[in-house]
């Protein structure tokens, strides 16, 4: 369960995030960026801002309902397995509001190098006790805010410990990264990347008809894996 001090130490780290992101030359007070500044800022990744934004959607679930929160956070075509993929928009104006909301806690967020996508993966706990893992995609909107297009979840046995700080992890933004080939993956927004290819997920549908998901991060001149849902699942078997 989320409890004041593990809220408290996710909104400290999500400042001090923000604080090395954000370090530049000094600004005089009230002083606004030139829109140049401004839209290089755009291009730009900015982890603190993506995992302040997922921290005020895990209280809106809390202090306006979860299935108002989900609303509040999507973009139009946003996309929820239930178990099938539908329109998240769609399927959640059906949905009565439960009489307790899930509570989640990011612990791990990755950037595509132009902050145009990025991605959290955290612990969950679900009414009644049961735990699992999350993982949410996020867009960043025209005004510099974020979006999440796609959210998936593992109920389970959490075996992960959680950890004392938030992790952070970027691309090798030093190179061009060329895309990743995903015929077998499902459509956006269940696969994508960001808009610098520098950071994809995939979705794909098994023999056995379930969906699972990965992560990449393009690195020492190829994809690599950082997060599996596979490997909750097995996790979570034992």
């Amino acid at each position: 369960m989320i409890r004041a001090a593990a809220a408290a130490l996710l909104a400290t780290v999500a400042a001090a995030v923000l604080a090395g992101c954000m370090a530049g030359p000094p600004r005089n007070e009230g002083q606004r960026l030139t829109r140049a500044e401004a839209r290089e800022q755009l291009r730009r990744p900015n982890p603190s801002r993506i995992i302040a934004t997922e921290l005020a959607f895990a209280r809106a679930a809390q202090e306006k309902g979860q299935w108002a929160a989900f609303r509040e956070y999507s973009t139009g075509d946003a996309m929820m397995f239930v178990p099938e993929p539908v329109n998240a928009h769609e399927w959640l104006r059906r949905q009565a509001e439960p009489a307790e909301a899930v509570r989640w806690q990011p612990q791990r967020v990755w950037s595509s190098c132009d902050g145009s996508y990025a991605v959290t993966e955290g612990a969950a706990q679900y009414p009644g006790g049961q735990t699992g893992r999350f993982f949410t995609v996020w867009q960043r909107m025209r005004d510099g805010s974020y979006r999440w297009v796609l959210d998936r979840s593992s109920e389970g046995t959490d075996t992960q410990a959680p950890p004392e700080m938030i992790a952070s992890q970027l691309p090798d933004c030093s190179a061009s990264a060329p895309g990743r080939p995903g015929a077998a993956a499902l459509a956006y927004p269940a696969s994508g990347q960001s808009n610098d290819r520098s950071l994809a997920w995939s979705t794909t549908q098994g023999s056995d008809r379930n969906y699972v998901s990965q992560i990449f991060i393009y690195s020492e001149g190829e994809y690599r894996p950082v997060l599996d849902e596979a490997v909750w699942r097995r996790a979570q078997e034992h």
